[in-house]
């Protein structure tokens, strides 16, 4: 028992014991939202990875470990971390990239005209040489893993993915890059945290430390 701040206490608590791992419950749909509480504190603050497990536990037999990625450090870290766990239960490893087509992210402002000028979206083949930097240098050696890419609204299409191919749980960085015309991390992690069925597990950069509010 302690008194305080919840999110605080849990947090010094977790480095007190060095906690590897925090889990905490989501919200259903006809609860209070996950976001704006206690958890979503923790979700942003915690310097250890955080487990948000709503609707579906995690099975002993997880086999499917669907891991969104930008091409960043955060999200690299991300997958080294689903990798592990992929060895740890045989399962496999699908690393999905989307093709962020909000106009918010897609409009570029020519300050000489004075007009908006709409830039668009890179092609898969595009993107490939990321594809090949970002699966460099990780242990994919006898791991049964894939990559693909999908169009749409980031959170959106990761739940969607996670929902078709039944994935057992979504890895995902919490700070990548953000404001580029494919991909971004961070807000996004919080969307598929609201939305996903399965667990997710969210990682933190190496970098990132805990300030008191």
């Amino acid at each position: 028992m302690r008194k305080g701040k919840p999110f605080v206490e849990l947090i010094i608590a977790s480095k007190a014991w060095l906690a590897d791992l925090i889990v905490v419950g989501g919200a259903s749909r006809t609860e209070e939202p996950f976001l704006g509480s206690t958890n979503e504190r923790i979700l942003r603050k915690a310097l250890v990875p955080v487990m948000v497990v709503a609707k579906k536990p995690l099975s002993v037999e997880a086999k499917t470990f669907l891991v969104p990625t930008d091409f960043s450090s955060c999200a690299r870290k991300a997958a080294e971390e689903a990798l592990m766990l992929a060895k740890s239960f045989s399962g496999r490893v699908v690393f999905l990239h989307v093709l962020d087509l909000n106009p918010s992210y897609t409009i570029a402002y020519a300050h000489e005209l004075g007009v908006s000028v709409p830039i668009l979206p890179p092609s898969p083949e595009e993107i490939e040489p990321e594809w090949e930097a970002f699966l460099s240098d990780l242990p994919l050696e006898k791991i049964d893993w894939e990559k693909c890419t999908d169009e749409g609204q980031a959170a959106t299409a990761i739940v969607h993915q996670a929902e078709q191919m039944q994935a057992d749980v979504i890895v995902i960085g919490t700070h990548g890059r953000s404001g580029l015309p494919h991909m971004l991390l961070g807000s996004v992690a919080e969307k598929v945290v609201r939305t996903a069925s399965c667990p997710v597990l969210t990682i933190r950069p190496e970098s990132f430390k805990f300030e008191l509010p």
